[in-house]
């Protein structure tokens, strides 16, 4: 019976080794698997959160790009404004060049009439000369006595031309005769 109680317990000591060993190992099985589904529940976290951040880069890139094509809508219309201000320019400058041109011709128009009225004016003012002494002269003339007036008798048509003076001198030597 030795034997068979050395069997037993060493079967028995055999059956607990293993019994334990199967608790060890079923223990560290499920502090494997704790470990597992705390690392895989950080990996769900980690994967949401990498989802909703790639969300969130979706979201904001599309946001970029409304932005980039609100800027660059405003820089075409900006564009397109100052393609216009500088076409306008361009016909403005034309406009004064024009206008340049038509002030040049004018005062060369103005500078030929000034000439020409200081011409005027000094050949006015040479023949308003002579004019006024022609009528010196002849005022001189006439208010000399004229050789035909003593010859005039009285009581013709020509008397009344004679001046008064020479009238009176007349009368004056018919009175002697």
């Amino acid at each position: 019976m030795e034997r068979r109680s050395c069997c037993s317990l060493l079967v028995l000591i055999l059956m607990a080794t293993v019994a334990l060993s199967l608790i060890g190992y079923k223990h560290i099985q499920m502090e494997l698997l704790k470990k597992l589904s705390t690392e895989l529940m950080f990996s769900e976290t980690s994967e949401r959160r990498t989802d909703l951040d790639l969300t969130n880069l979706d979201l904001e890139f599309k946001n970029k790009m409304m932005e980039k094509d609100i800027v660059q809508k405003e820089f075409n219309d900006l564009d397109d404004e100052v393609k216009k201000m500088v076409s306008d320019q361009q016909k403005m400058a034309e406009e004064v060049k024009a206008c340049q041109d038509s002030f040049a011709t004018i005062n060369g128009n103005i500078a030929g009439v000034e000439k020409e009225k200081a011409d005027i004016e000094g050949n006015f003012a040479a023949t308003k000369t002579k004019w006024a002494e022609s009528m010196t002269d002849l005022q001189k003339r006439l208010q000399q006595t004229s050789p035909i007036c003593v010859h005039i008798k009285m009581g013709t048509d020509a008397n009344g031309q004679c001046p008064k003076t020479i009238q009176n001198a007349t009368k004056q030597e018919n009175k002697k005769s």
